[in-house]
């Protein structure tokens, strides 16, 4: 899926997941914003990465 966004010109790509192997291979892949919501909280981590606006689906 990174792929195709990507190519449709989405310009930051941001993927949550708890697996670090998926997270590892969607960094490759070009993800922009990685986030293992283990870790940190995805809430502060969306708002940071998109500057307060959130997230479009």
């Amino acid at each position: 899926m990174t792929q195709v966004v990507k190519h449709y010109g989405v310009s930051k790509i941001i993927v949550l997941d708890i697996v670090e192997d998926r997270l590892k291979l969607a960094q490759e892949l070009g993800t922009t914003v990685i986030v293992n919501p283990m870790e940190q909280g995805p809430e502060k981590a969306i708002r940071e990465a998109t500057d307060g606006l959130g997230l479009m689906f």
